[in-house]
């Protein structure tokens, strides 16, 4: 081929400088010809590019003779080729800019690490994604929550405590704020899946419930009883029990008699004038007088009057006779001034009581309509002259203390009811007749244990402490009744249970020694327990002994810690200390918002407006002594707050009486106090938590214990009850306390507009 075949290759020929030429890896990424006469091993000549032309035109021309590569083939490898080859020059004019630094940084790091460019791209990633995840985890550590209180301390997981949450759990109602109504948010579900689960009850809490327990296991007790030849005689109380029991159990021979022993009764006491036929005859030949004393000294009745011995206000170490008003048919004498007296449905199955019984006595059905109305109307003039309960409070007030001599000188249901059942009915009469019988045998079967009392006496001391420090701290007491307060305090003493001398078998068994039982006569038992009563009161009143002065609290059916103030004692009665009231293993939460609620109510009420006219011995102060005048005083100016805070609560402006305000007053001074002694143990004893309420902190948890303790399910008859004897529904009391409650606000973190925040609660006063 001759020089001139190439003339555009002659004119222009190839300089290594220029842009445009291809390595070798190009070559292999564009498989493009031109590659074939790139070569820079070897410099150009004119020999050289004549060859490479020449081999150049040989393979176009092989190519075309084997067919080659189409048109449309090469113009897509050239496109390749020239858009490599403008990247590529992008690539480079950007490289000519970047710091020559960087390049030798990059020699570097691929030199020591011995990488590829590649190899060292990755490194730099992996190293990146490192930074990322170890910022990511510090930010995770700082961010994550710490250990929750609840899980940090431990949780009581006795059986008590365990049981006591499967109580508590299922009463509380989450959906309800605590700060605005407490009493649905603490029971609202064992409201409203709960009524009055007996036919006979009209009311149902904690407390009823403990009562009704111990009366079953009073009567599994008796029923239990074996019989032997020495529980046959009849000198042992045991067997009377049993016996007076079994008697009273037997309804069938008690049908057969009719209303035999009843007719006896009152042939006993000179007849029943108003009886059919016998009006007009015995009606000026019935002596009044000696039926009363036959009706008081030997059948236990109380017309009018009720008669019984108590401790000397004047000297606690000596009885006295009292003669207090017995009571009407009602309940109260708030019943007879009902409005609309005609249509009042109490009022009307009052009077149709009367009547049936009238007519069961044998009077005929007119007869009993017209005893019945004179019988009502004469309760009336009763009640109009019957003194109000506060005023029956006020021993100066409400009592005059005279001599036997000048007494004889100055005197010549609500609606329908269904019966108790029999059983209970019974426990009731024993418990009447022979309380001490009953509570020995309960308690030589289940006696308190000793951690069950060093328990009940610690929390005593430690709210009795409480109150004491409070009340050294009372600015608004005068000095001398600051004083009296604090040696009267400090002076009262515990009572646990039936002391062991006086559950022993001897001393049981002669204590009723004069109590005469029968088999199978129930009414012959009932006498026989009547003329006993009447025979202890006068054992009492000749010959008065320390423990006569709180026994009958001991043994009563009721189980309520109380204080008896002719003792300047608090009696805890064994049967309260039960679950799910108390158990000395509960978490201090619950003991004292239970039990130490209580105790600390026994403690104010020593220094109630009535009771702190007494002195630590049990005898009556002079009205001109100073405490009493002061403390007079300062309650009275309290009492008002008090009023307008349970007048907010029932959302009425009626007033209420005198011994409803100071009652609560004394329980919200007793949630305050318990509450105190609470937070004071919780500072020096370790954190324990209940079981699965661990979100409930102590202090939370004490205001929640009380509440469900005091919250009931009422009958609408009950509620009508309350509203009558103008007293407070658990209810609007449990609303007054805690809405005179700063600690609750604080504990329960209630804001301004809750319904119970408390910015401003009443002074103590008690």
């Amino acid at each position: 081929m001759s020089d001139k075949t190439t003339p555009e290759l002659e004119h222009k020929p190839i300089s290594p400088k220029h842009a445009d030429k291809p390595t070798d890896d190009d070559c292999h990424e564009t498989e493009t010809d031109h590659c074939d006469f790139v070569n820079e091993k070897e410099p150009l000549n004119k020999n050289n590019l004549k060859a490479s032309v020449t081999s150049v035109n040989n393979k176009e021309t092989n190519k075309q003779q084997d067919g080659g590569l189409n048109s449309e083939t090469r113009t897509t490898k050239l496109k390749k080729t020239n858009s490599y080859k403008v990247n590529n020059v992008k690539s480079q004019n950007s490289n000519g800019h970047m710091p020559a630094k960087l390049h030798q940084l990059e020699e570097e790091l691929r030199k020591r690490s011995g990488l590829s460019r590649s190899g060292l791209l990755l490194a730099i990633i992996l190293i990146v994604l490192l930074f990322v995840l170890f910022t990511t985890l510090i930010v995770i550590v700082f961010l994550w929550p710490k250990n929750l209180h609840s899980q940090i301390y431990p949780i009581c997981k006795t059986p008590a405590c365990l049981t006591s949450s499967a109580q508590m759990l299922p009463m509380l109602n989450n959906n309800v704020s605590a700060c605005d109504d407490f009493r649905e948010y603490a029971c609202g579900s064992w409201l409203k899946n709960n009524h009055v689960p007996l036919q006979h009850k009209h009311s149902w809490n904690m407390r009823t419930q403990i009562s009704y327990e111990q009366k079953q296991k009073i009567r599994d007790l008796i029923v239990t009883r074996p019989w032997s030849p020495t529980l046959a005689d009849a000198a042992n109380v045991q067997w009377k029990l049993k016996t007076f029991f079994d008697s009273c159990m037997d309804v069938e021979s008690i049908e057969s008699d009719g209303h035999k022993p009843l007719t006896k009764v009152f042939t006993d006491v000179g007849g029943w004038t108003i009886q059919s036929g016998k009006l007009a005859t015995n009606m000026y030949s019935w002596d009044p007088k000696r039926s009363l004393v036959k009706v008081h000294a030997e059948h236990g009745g109380t017309p009018y009057l009720k008669v019984d011995v108590v401790p000397d206000p004047s000297d606690a170490l000596q009885n006295i006779i009292r003669v207090s008003p017995a009571g009407l048919g009602l309940p109260d004498r708030n019943f007879y001034f009902i409005e609309d007296q005609y249509n009042s449905p109490i009022l009307l199955a009052y009077q149709t009581y009367i009547s049936d019984m009238s007519q069961l006595l044998g009077v005929t059905s007119v007869g009993a309509k017209q005893l019945c109305d004179d019988i009502f109307h004469y309760e009336i003039r009763l009640a109009e002259i019957t003194p109000e309960a506060d005023v029956l409070k006020d021993i100066n007030s409400g009592y005059k203390k005279v001599t036997l001599r000048e007494v004889k000188q100055s005197a010549p249901s609500v609606s329908e009811v269904l019966p108790l059942p029999r059983w209970e009915f019974c426990v009731d009469t024993l418990q009447r007749y022979m309380g001490l019988g009953v509570t020995a045998l309960v308690q030589k079967n289940n006696p308190p244990s000793a951690q069950v009392t060093e328990s009940v006496d610690k929390v005593f001391n430690a709210v009795r402490s409480t109150i004491v420090n409070n009340y050294k701290q009372a600015g608004w007491l005068s000095p001398e009744l600051r004083n009296f307060i604090l040696q009267k305090i400090q002076s009262i003493s515990l009572q646990v249970g039936l002391p062991n001398p006086l559950s022993l078998d001897k001393y049981v068994n002669e204590y009723y020694s004069s109590l005469y039982v029968y088999k199978n006569d129930f009414f012959g038992a009932v006498e026989s327990g009547n003329l006993f009563r009447q025979l202890e009161l006068q054992r009492r009143l000749v010959t008065p002994t320390d423990e006569t002065r709180w026994l009958d609290a001991i043994v009563s059916p009721d189980l309520a810690i109380s204080y008896i103030v002719s003792a300047n004692t608090i009696v805890v009665p064994s049967g309260i200390l039960s679950a799910p009231f108390y158990h000395p293993e509960y978490t201090l939460s619950l003991i004292y918002g239970r039990l130490g609620v209580d105790l600390s109510q026994a403690v104010l009420s020593s220094v109630s407006p009535w009771n702190v006219l007494y002195s630590t011995d049990g005898a009556l102060l002079d009205s001109e002594f100073p405490a009493v005048n002061d403390s007079q005083r300062v309650v009275a100016e309290s009492a008002p707050c008090i009023g307008r805070s349970i007048e907010r609560t029932v959302q009425s402006s009626s007033a209420l009486g005198n011994v409803t305000t100071y009652e609560t007053m004394t329980r919200i001074s007793a949630v305050r106090q318990a509450f105190k002694a609470l937070e004071s143990l919780l500072e020096s004893t370790p954190h324990i938590h209940q079981p699965a309420l661990e979100t409930v902190e102590p202090p939370s948890l004490f205001f929640l214990a009380y509440s469900q303790g005091v919250c009931s399910v009422t009958s609408r008859e009950h509620n009508q009850l309350l509203s009558i004897l103008g007293q407070l529904s658990d209810s609007a009391l449990l609303k007054t306390i805690l809405s005179q409650s700063k600690q609750f606000s604080d504990v329960y973190s209630c804001s301004s507009e809750a319904e119970l925040y408390t910015e401003s609660a009443c002074p103590d006063v008690i």
